[in-house]
Order: C-alpha cells, then structure tokens, then sequence
C-alpha cells in the first residue's frame, strides 16, 4: 500500500513517538506515553515533522508546504495560549515545545535523505 510509503507519515508517527517514549523515560512512568503537555511537547514534534517533511518533499515554496505551515502555527499557538485556559494539567513551556520541534525536524531531516 502507498500510504506506507509516504514519508509526511513516517515522520509524523516517528516524530510523536519519539517524545512520547522521552516523556516515559523522563518521569520513569509508562503512563506518561499517554499524557498531555510536559516535556517535550509531542503535539509540535508531530506537526513541525509534517511540516519540513513537506517541504524537503515538495519545496519549501510549494503551496502545500505553505498550508502544513499555516496549520502548524494555529496548533502550536492554541498549545501556548488555549490550553493553559482548559486545564493546568496540559500546559506546555514554550521550551518544551522547542524540544519537540526539534525532534520532529530532526526526523524529517533524517527521512528526506533517505
């Protein structure tokens, strides 16, 4: 099937799981793959991932990598300014949001030169 090969989704999924098992590791705490907000932020791994996935793929002038980008940023705004509204159990650090962009570029990085 074409879906497995589409490099959007193996960076996405990679990028997500990544922080995920570093939250496990960093509270010690399996419980912790499941959890929202702390370090580092999965949301902004997945979607920075997808976002310079598109980009290494379809240029970086490319309208789709504009759109990936345009989401993106409403995401990564609502993780900073929505969430600590809803719930003081979800919030994130705008570092650790950092460390999860970070992560997800680094994956894609990876899975464009492969």
């Amino acid at each position: 099937m074409d879906i497995f090969k589409n490099p959007v989704i193996w960076t996405s999924i990679l990028s997500f799981v990544t922080t995920q098992l570093l939250k496990v590791m960093l509270k010690k705490d399996l419980k912790a793959f499941k959890s929202y907000g702390g370090m580092p932020s999965g949301h902004a791994a997945l979607i920075t991932g997808a976002t310079f996935s598109v980009g290494f793929e379809k240029g970086f002038s490319s309208p789709c990598f504009g759109f990936a980008f345009s989401i993106g940023m409403i995401l990564i705004s609502d993780i900073l300014r929505l969430r600590p509204k809803i719930s003081k159990d979800v919030i994130h650090k705008p570092f650790e949001i950092v460390i999860g962009g970070l992560i997800g570029f680094f994956w894609a990085f990876i899975i464009a030169l492969l």
